[in-house]
Formats: structure tokens, C-alpha cells, sequence
């Protein structure tokens, strides 16, 4: 699980949206869906987001472990802006 915090997400959104474009890759971005084939488009993601004020966190959750019925909702604290959150 992992979120990219940023504050201008439109900026970030245009330039994903451009590195998209120009590798015609439009599934949903998974890391562990990398191949050959599609490491240059995750190379550009990874240094499109470097070069950006993205803040980049995440967890690790052994699935073996959790269900997702556990799954706690609403777990942004009050306050925080949905906007500062975006799915690659």
C-alpha cells in the first residue's frame, strides 16, 4: 500500500498523464507488474516523481497475515485534504 503526497497535484497529474502518453502505457501502475518490456516507463515514472515535491510512502503487509475484511475505513486523519492523495 502506498500514497505520493503532493502539492501541485495538477502539475504532477499532467506530467503523469504525459509520460502515459508517450510509452501508451494506461493500466493502473503496479510495481510488481514490472517487465522488460515496461521498465522504461517506470524509469520515467520514478524520475518524473524525483524531479517533483512529491512526498512517496508506504507499507509492506503480509497478505497471508490480513484479510481484507479487518481493514479499518477511514483511515486519513480529519483534516487531511483528499487532494494531497493521488493513484497512479
Amino acid at each position: 500500500m502506498g500514497f505520493i503526497k503532493v502539492r501541485a497535484t495538477s502539475k504532477l497529474r499532467r506530467e503523469m498523464h504525459d509520460v502515459r502518453q508517450r510509452h501508451r502505457h494506461f493500466k493502473e501502475a503496479k510495481f510488481g507488474e514490472i517487465s522488460r518490456k515496461s521498465l522504461p516507463f517506470y524509469f520515467d515514472v520514478v524520475e518524473m516523481l524525483a524531479a517533483s515535491d512529491a512526498r512517496i510512502g508506504g507499507s509492506v503487509y503480509d497478505a497471508r497475515k490480513h484479510s481484507s475484511a479487518r481493514i479499518r475505513r477511514g483511515w486519513f486523519k480529519p483534516g487531511w485534504p483528499a487532494s494531497w492523495y493521488w493513484a497512479m
